[in-house]
């Protein structure tokens, strides 16, 4: 089964049910908005970042990107429990390894019973191509329950050369002045010449997959948070076409690849748009990365960068705060295996 790219223009309207996006949103006072960015990983593999908007202590918007889980540790639904068990309303699968798709559909069933959260995943994949069975049966779920009947709540991007898709616009007014803080989300890869090839070919190698990866932009109150997926050497001569403002003003960067140095020269790319410092996290994969060389090169960007580890415990968790109005330099909340790598 394959699905239809589908580039849809912000704030489209959908048939049934509507997606759990809201457009608008309010808040007490612009000074207690906090973007509060959690990145999770395990001591072997796996990866998931929980993203919450909040208004002091109040979640005004979540949204997941990717998913995994052991038998006996699920540090996602823990946090989402912490937080007041607030539904998704995002949810972004960058690519179908089995390091970012386990425990997909008990994530969704638990956090968006109703199936009203808006889901991205990349275009030009199909079942047949996927190589885990974790993926093979999230891709399964993903379909049946976000794109059946007048549900099209699923949607599958691309991008060709230069374009950048933006969606999931928001404003944020502040209750007593009424003012206005935009957000959105733009998806710098995919680039569909490189999907379609993987499409055609099938995945022949370790880590064709990752040539699937979303990568996207948070951009909120003319700030930019940049996650990075599982974007490989490949994709990079497709993120230099890009309009270079979506790479300014960068505050924080889920580093690409577990900190291979396959995409090591984004840090170029990034280095001549900087203001400030950003700071940045990582995860551990199989006890190779992230690479030293790695590390050493985006702390010429960063203030500080933060890594999931292997170690005893049976996660790791990096908690950052960021305040929308403010720009200081958040603290890495370290838990579990996870520590402050570079300074």
């Amino acid at each position: 089964m394959c699905l239809l790219s589908t580039l849809q223009k912000r704030n489209k309207s959908f048939v049934g049910k509507k997606p759990m996006i809201p457009s608008s949103l309010r808040c007490t006072r612009y000074s207690n908005l906090v973007l509060e960015v959690h990145t999770v990983g395990y001591p072997e593999q796996g990866e998931s970042i929980v993203t919450f908007l909040k208004d002091g202590a109040r979640v005004l918007l979540t949204v997941i990107t990717d998913s995994y889980k052991t038998a006996n540790t699920d540090t996602v639904k823990q946090i989402l429990e912490d937080n007041g068990h607030p539904a998704v309303n995002i949810f972004i699968w960058t690519h179908p390894d089995e390091d970012h798709s386990v425990g997909i559909e008990a994530l969704l069933d638990e956090f968006d019973g109703g199936h009203a959260a808006t889901v991205y995943m990349p275009a030009n994949l199909t079942r047949d191509i996927i190589t885990c069975e974790a993926a093979k049966k999230a891709f399964d779920y993903l379909v049946n329950n976000y794109n059946t009947g007048q549900r099209y709540h699923l949607l599958s991007i691309l991008t060709v050369g230069d374009q950048v898709v933006t969606q999931s616009g928001f404003e944020i007014h502040e209750r007593l002045t009424n003012r206005t803080i935009t957000g959105n989300i733009s998806f710098l890869l995919p680039d569909t010449s490189l999907t379609m090839r993987r499409s055609y070919q099938g995945a022949k190698n370790p880590g064709d997959m990752n040539d699937f990866s979303l990568v996207y932009v948070l951009e909120l109150n003319g700030i930019h948070y940049f996650f990075g997926g599982d974007m490989t050497k490949q994709s990079m001569q497709f993120i230099e076409r890009k309009d270079r403002s979506y790479l300014e003003n960068i505050r924080f960067v889920k580093i690409p690849h577990h900190g291979s140095t396959e995409p090591l020269k984004l840090v170029d790319r990034l280095t001549p748009f900087q203001l400030k410092k950003a700071v940045a996290t990582t995860t551990v994969f199989k006890a190779t990365h992230p690479y030293k060389d790695t590390l050493d090169k985006y702390a010429e960007i960063c203030e500080h960068i933060s890594s999931t580890d292997s170690g005893q415990d049976s996660y790791g968790s990096i908690r950052l705060d960021f305040s929308v109005t403010r720009m200081h330099v958040p603290f890495s909340i370290c838990k579990g295996n996870a520590k402050v790598v570079r300074r």
